[in-house]
């Protein structure tokens, strides 16, 4: 018998039938009776003060509800710094501009009307007067003590700042063989989901408010939205629909979220904003630009003795969670190889540019891109193989890190040495005609970061609560978002697992924020680890419940008993058993009370200690994930164009609760920073957008992807449920540096600034 029924196994997504027939629901398509639609006026300047706004032409227009300006709405700022180490002013940002506009598209005024036209024609009714001030777009300039000062706290428009200093770095530096110092950059970044962000509001008269919302953080949303409007947290309801992708730029909560709802308000009637494509593009956070200046001392067999990490990233005009990004630069190059002297200094500096967040890999993407390829380039000049290089020094299970990361599982070499088999790495590495060349790069990443960032003293990092029916089937009520990565039917296997049924018995009602319990949302990879286990511990409540039941029903000691198969039957006599709907029905019989268990998750004690955050000595999660990607691609050096042939993409999920989900997992990642590799850049001139939709800004097509290989290393983590771990952003790491890697072996050129076009690669030959 095998040892799982439910769990382990490629099953269609619980949401699969609705999604592949259009019967899914999205917040644009929630029809409310007498719906009005809004719009936003945006900012023409990157930098300004507002003297005066007039509304009174728009509120006489034919059609308009509602107008809204910034004094409509309370003083408390929006942004995620509650319960971090972080000091108050990281929540920078208004819904609708105060007294400054910081960005051209920052939010101005709204308004609601019977159709998009007329709200439109509306917009162009308001009057505002400007007082233009000095711009700052490159953060280098922006550090200068004559720069324009964005906002008042922030000396040298400087936002964030982490500095780290573990062991003794220029000891470990004097005992190197060899030290390389490297210059990177990386490109501003657009998440780019089919789905724009978009908000439905209805505001009662009983003064609650419901919202419809794409977005990964419903309850983060609901006390945003609470703040902005200055009434109770109880009074507001967050459901998310559907959501067509989010990829980390859904995890904050967004402007259009409040204006909606204080336009439903002053309306007395439901409003709707969606974004345009430009809207997208512009006006929600994107991935961080950085310039990195790097130094990695090692060994002459590789080992790496000391890194020097110095980074600036552009920040936009406000935080986001922008500020975590530079812990998180600095943090994860402690993995997946040991460091034992290591210092970090970064800043993120304030610009007159569009904000910036997390974006998938958060934090990690840019920094594997440096040090990945610098392991490549200092294996080069030690003729080592770059496999080797990164055998040696990777982390092992039961590492304890200098940055105190404990790891509990790691499937880093196995990643490696099953990416570079399937690339044919022995065969091809340095040996292909020119033109031609493979690449590895490796990655690490969290399962869940161990902090509270939206909350002050939450009951639980994540809940679930089960609840039984008469037939057998059960509700899961889950707070967590599935926002396309297939979570829900990986809680549902795990509660069917744990209980004994089929899926197809599990109905779960997810990310309510009036009916279901709390979760922080989807974000650093956190949801099969901590929702998992928060749904496995629901669901072996319940076990034991119906085990008890039917124990006394079958007169067996309950140490006899098995569930499976929709049965409750001792152990080696299927026959003598009961159904799992029998056992329920027992119960209620019995107890005459609804059938119900509760599950949670909170990380171990040895996790996410605050205390010693901004010295980087602090393990950010319960447990980290490894893989490794390889990469072949060809280079036509009469024209610079890349042709990337084939990626073999090896990662470590601890277990995989749905391997096709895995797989699907690793397939988008590859997808998504293939793009960024070679295509994807947003691109502006002092201020404005050069390319604010996908006729300028390039991505990806299903012609242009390569031929993916996906590999699963199964390491079975203790912390996970099921020994399972994340299996999200990890995946998107080292997708980039091994393109990056492979063209080199190609060409013998190294790019060192993203996105690597045409133009960087033959401007590179010619000087080569």
């Amino acid at each position: 018998m095998e040892k799982y029924s439910v769990i382990g196994k490629s099953l269609p997504r619980v949401d699969a039938v609705v999604k592949a027939t259009g019967e899914a629901k999205y917040t644009a398509d929630m029809p409310h009776s007498g719906m009005l639609h809004g719009k936003i006026l945006r900012s023409p300047y990157p930098h300004a003060r507002v003297l005066m706004i007039d509304t009174t032409k728009a509120e006489r227009l034919l059609g308009v509800k509602a107008v809204i300006t910034g004094k409509d709405i309370t003083n408390i700022p929006h942004g995620p710094a509650r319960a971090a180490p972080a000091p108050p002013w990281f929540k920078d940002k208004f819904a609708l501009a105060k007294e400054k506009v910081r960005y051209i598209g920052d939010e101005v005024a709204a308004v609601a009307a019977i159709d998009e036209d007329i709200a439109e024609e509306a917009l162009d009714l308001i009057e505002v007067e400007y007082e233009e001030l000095p711009s700052v777009f490159d953060p280098k300039e922006a550090m200068k003590p004559d720069a324009p000062r964005i906002h008042d706290h922030a000396e040298r428009n400087i936002s964030a700042h982490a500095s780290f200093h573990l062991g003794d770095v220029e000891k470990g530096f004097q005992e190197s063989d060899l030290v390389m110092e490297e210059h990177f950059e990386t490109q501003y970044v657009c998440h780019s989901p089919l789905e724009p962000h978009a908000v439905a509001a209805d505001f009662s008269q009983s003064g609650e408010v419901t919202l419809w919302v794409s977005t990964q953080t419903p309850f983060f949303d609901q006390v945003v939205v609470a703040e902005a409007l200055g009434i109770p947290v109880s009074k507001v309801r967050v459901i998310k629909p559907h959501v067509g992708g989010g990829f980390g730029g859904k995890a904050d909560s967004n402007p259009p979220f409040p204006i909606a709802a204080l336009l439903s308000k002053k309306a007395g009637r439901p409003v709707k904003i969606v974004h345009t494509r430009e809207e997208e593009i512009v006006c929600t956070a994107r991935r961080h630009p950085v310039i990195v200046e790097q130094k990695i001392g090692v060994k002459k067999d590789g080992r790496i003795m000391a890194v020097d990490s110095r980074l600036i990233a552009n920040g936009g005009a406000y935080n986001s969670i922008g500020p975590l990004t530079i812990y998180l630069h600095g943090g994860f190059q402690n993995g997946p190889y040991m460091i034992p002297n290591f210092k970090y200094e970064g800043n993120r500096i304030y610009t007159n540019k569009p904000f910036c967040g997390p974006q998938r890999g958060h934090g990690a993407l840019q920094t594997r891109f440096v040090v990945e390829s610098m392991l490549d380039m200092i294996a080069e000049k030690l003729d080592l193989d770059p496999l080797e290089i990164r055998r040696k020094n990777g982390l092992k299970a039961g590492d304890i890190t200098p940055s105190k990361f404990i790891i509990r599982s790691s499937g880093h070499i196995e990643s490696i040495e099953r990416a570079s088999d399937e690339i044919g790495w022995k065969d091809k590495w340095g040996k292909l005609p020119e033109g031609k060349g493979v690449g590895i790069a490796s990655n690490f990443f969290v399962s869940g970061a161990g902090f509270s960032f939206f909350f002050d003293n939450p009951p639980s990092h994540s809940g679930v609560n089960l609840e039984a029916k008469e037939d057998g089937g059960f509700t899961l009520f889950t707070g967590t978002s599935d926002i396309g990565q297939g979570s829900l039917t990986v809680l549902s296997q795990i509660a069917a697992e744990e209980l004994g049924v089929s899926l197809d018995q599990i109905r779960v009602i997810a990310a309510d924020t009036a009916i279901t319990p709390l979760d922080f949302g989807s974000f650093s990879s956190r949801v099969t680890l901590f929702a998992g286990n928060a749904a496995k511990m629901a669901a072996s409540r319940m076990r034991q419940i119906l085990l008890e039941v039917a124990a006394e029903s079958l007169e067996a000691n309950i140490d006899d008993l098995e569930a499976r198969g929709n049965r409750i039957y001792v152990k080696g006599s299927p026959e003598k058993g009961i159904s799992v709907s029998e056992a329920v029905r027992a119960y209620f019989q019995e107890k005459k009370e609804p059938l119900s268990t509760k599950g949670h998750y909170n990380p171990p004690i040895d996790v996410g200690d605050a205390s010693r955050f901004d010295k980087g000595e602090v393990n950010m999660s319960p447990t980290f994930s490894f893989g490794a990607h390889a990469a072949e691609v060809e280079v036509d050096k009469e024209t610079g164009m890349v042709k990337v042939h084939k990626v073999a993409a090896a990662h470590d999920c601890g277990f995989a609760i749905n391997p096709m989900s895995v797989e699907g997992q690793i397939e988008g990642s590859v997808s998504m920073t293939f793009g960024q590799a070679l295509l994807e850049d947003f691109q502006m001139e002092k201020g404005w957008a050069m390319n604010p939709s996908f006729l300028g800004y390039k991505l990806p097509t299903a012609v242009d992807m390569p031929q993916v290989k996906s590999i699963i290393v199964e390491s079975l983590d203790p912390e996970g449920p099921f020994g399972a771990k994340e299996a999200s952003e990890g995946t998107n790491i080292p997708t980039i540096p091994a393109i990056a890697n492979a063209i080199y072996d190609a060409i013998g050129v190294r790019i060192k600034d993203l996105p690597i076009t045409p133009e960087k690669i033959l401007k590179a030959l010619e000087e080569n």
